[in-house]
């Protein structure tokens, strides 16, 4: 996913087990907020190029906006990579 000025997702869980995120974007970071939490724990972590961060779904997680300047063109707002885990039986 990609969040430009504005962007942000509210919080919610995921229906899969596990939930890992990494994050992206152009160096020097031209943007601010966007940053992830954990709503329920109040625990926020300050995004980082190229960080993952791997968790159970159910637990409830948030972006904050993102604020781009006016002057900052299309493509460097903050990139995410989502993966959703889960286990399934196999087939006997």
């Amino acid at each position: 996913s990609y969040y430009e000025n504005g962007g942000h997702y509210k919080s919610h869980k995921d229906t899969a087990l596990h939930t890992a995120v990494t994050w992206f974007f152009r160096e020097p970071r031209l943007f601010s907020g966007g940053d992830f939490h954990f709503s329920e724990y109040q625990e926020k972590l300050e995004i980082k190029h190229n960080m993952p961060v791997m968790f159970p779904s159910f637990v409830l997680h948030a972006v904050d906006e993102v604020c781009m300047p006016e002057n900052v063109p299309p493509g460097f707002g903050r990139y995410c990579m989502t993966q959703f885990i889960s286990l399934y039986p196999q087939n006997k």
